[in-house]
């Protein structure tokens, strides 16, 4: 479901990545299924959803998701930016 979301993504197949997303959060509450669900909403321009999903992939960060965790505070600051909010 991961690599149907990135896909789909990547072709801009939205409604096809966001069923993906969405089955993905519905089999495993995990960072990597929350913070694509949320990368689904942005393209959206479901900017709420997506820092809601954000923030719930930082909920259940894990010990040792290292390179995850900096990935999806990496994509939630640049989402903060590009709204011009600098103030999170």
């Amino acid at each position: 479901l991961g690599i149907q979301t990135t896909a789909n993504l990547a072709i801009g197949n939205l409604a096809a990545a966001d069923r993906a997303a969405t089955a993905l959060v519905d089999q495993t509450l995990s960072m990597n299924a929350f913070s694509l669900q949320a990368m689904v909403n942005v393209a959206q321009g479901k900017d709420d959803a997506a820092f809601k999903n954000f923030k719930h992939a930082l909920e259940v960060e894990e010990a040792g998701e290292i390179s995850n965790s900096a990935r999806v505070r990496t994509l939630l600051g640049r989402l903060y930016y590009q709204r011009g909010q600098l103030q999170p």
